[in-house]
């Protein structure tokens, strides 16, 4: 019988690629309306990205 192992979890900061500052960009994953938001605490730059148009 073999073990289950655990998933890695992934990054949820990351570098602002605007601004440059370290771990100052976060994300948010909505799965329950298959949304994202990305949103960057130093520039104030945002990204939201919805669910495909039909």
């Amino acid at each position: 019988m073999s073990k289950l192992l655990a998933q890695p979890k992934l990054d949820t900061t990351f570098p602002c690629p605007f601004c440059n500052h370290r771990d100052s960009v976060d994300c948010f994953i909505d799965l329950e309306h298959n949304c994202a938001r990305v949103v960057c605490f130093v520039c104030q730059e945002l990204l939201h990205q919805g669910p495909p148009a039909h």
